[in-house]
């Protein structure tokens, strides 16, 4: 059966959001060369003195940029991470990095109620999302968010524009999912702050372990039906099992 089509509303309402996201896209191709820039060695240096020369303003500036990736999630969080590791050290970075999280979801919240469902879930590919029956499962709806947030790897901020239409609140997500992501944050941030330091092996120490609660963790998923490399889709439910006469 498929999909009953957009309302106009929604559909003014998705064209709205399309020509934000060109305008994005168009900026940064304008400015891609000094994107690529910031990118290399000299220009992570500048960067990293830019934003400790700027104090708090500096803080709130970077904060910003992590709100930005759980807003744009194909951004790559994890690295945004280990920069903000490498800024403030691993205690700061954490702090920082977290604010930014807090940000992004609740603007990403809004958007979602504002956008509505229609919208979001044509942009997520609905019939994906049709079929992610956790979405819809009160009793195991909390656990599974905390367990896709707390394993490292695992695409989490496109479930931000998901969770406004489940029975969540938005202070309980909050409070779920930035305590799942303490592990995968912290983790970054001490990657930052040694590479900053040159100790490149303790970086590779703290990666391999994060590696390894990964592997485990998307066991975990697996073994109760839920693919964390699709959020939008989860495998069926096993068959239940005929009765005995």
């Amino acid at each position: 059966m498929s999909a009953p089509a957009p309302s106009r509303r929604g559909k003014g309402k998705f064209l709205l959001l399309l020509i934000l996201l060109l305008t994005m896209a168009a900026l940064t191709l304008r400015h891609a060369d000094r994107i690529a820039w910031y990118a290399s060695a000299p220009g992570r240096r500048l960067l990293i003195d830019t934003l400790r020369g700027y104090g708090p303003f500096g803080m709130i500036l970077f904060a910003l940029i992590q709100a930005t990736q759980v807003i744009i999630f194909a951004l790559p969080g994890e690295f945004i991470e280990v920069v903000g590791g490498a800024i403030y050290g691993t205690v700061g970075g954490f702090f920082v990095c977290s604010a930014g999280v807090v940000i992004g979801t609740v603007v990403v919240w809004n958007l979602a109620h504002f956008l509505g469902r229609e919208v979001v879930e044509s942009l997520l590919a609905r019939e994906k999302v049709a079929k992610a029956s956790f979405l819809q499962n009160k009793e195991r709806l909390e656990r599974v968010i905390f367990w896709i947030f707390f394993v490292p790897g695992t695409p989490k901020d496109i479930l931000t524009y998901l969770a406004p239409f489940t029975h969540l609140t938005l202070g309980r997500f909050l409070a779920l999912t930035l305590v799942a992501r303490i592990p995968s944050v912290i983790s970054s941030t001490i990657v930052g702050a040694n590479l900053a330091e040159g100790r490149l092996w303790l970086s590779l120490l703290t990666y391999g372990a994060v590696g390894l609660v990964a592997w485990v963790g998307m066991r975990v998923l697996k073994k109760n039906d839920i693919d964390p490399t699709a959020p939008g889709e989860a495998a069926p439910p096993p068959a239940a099992k005929e009765a005995r006469p």
